[in-house]
């Protein structure tokens, strides 16, 4: 049995809603097969918190700030907490506010470089994330058409121009971008 659910997708220069079919797992189908988390095709569930490591447990509740949840990602890296510290601790240090660069814009960021690389789970990650970081309606809908916003600073364009160049092809960004 399939429930749908509204997704926000975005496409360059053009931004819509979907409804996404679920399966009752939660997991996004193209309406015949189910797309099956890796944790799945390996046969490895995720940890449930108090079937973690306790430090490690503690450790990832950071991620129920921007989430609310403790990622699945994060719960199957929790399998070898080593790699589950160690990616908690590249998101705080990513995701702290240490400056100009609001958690708001990062997670902003996030979501175009999510969107260039074609990750459905990080781009509903990091639009959830930016909501919760306190993105306008304006802000999210025009992310995808920024360069003709009004809703962008020039120096947020330049990183949106820099986030979603360096995604596509990395060693291809130069100078003129942004």
């Amino acid at each position: 049995e399939l429930e749908w659910k509204l997704c926000r997708l975005g496409k360059r220069a053009e931004q819509h809603e979907q409804l996404l079919p679920l399966d009752c797992e939660g997991h996004v189908t193209d309406g015949h097969d189910v797309v099956v988390p890796l944790c799945q095709v390996l046969d490895l569930d995720p940890l449930t918190e108090d079937g973690m490591d306790p430090d490690l447990r503690e450790h990832v509740q950071f991620f129920k700030g921007p989430l609310g949840v403790i990622p699945n990602s994060v719960r199957t890296m929790a399998h070898r907490a080593p790699i589950a510290r160690a990616f908690t601790d590249l998101n705080v240090a990513v995701m702290t506010d240490y400056g100009a660069v609001t958690p708001e814009f990062k997670r902003l960021l996030g979501y175009v470089s999510s969107f260039a690389s074609g990750c459905l789970y990080c781009q509903a990650h990091m639009i959830l994330a930016s909501e919760r970081f306190g993105a306008s309606e304006d802000r999210l809908n025009d992310v995808f058409d920024f360069e003709g916003s009004s809703h962008f600073t020039e120096a947020e364009k330049a990183a949106l121009a820099f986030a979603q160049a360096a995604t596509a092809v990395p060693n291809a960004v130069t100078a003129a971008v942004g």
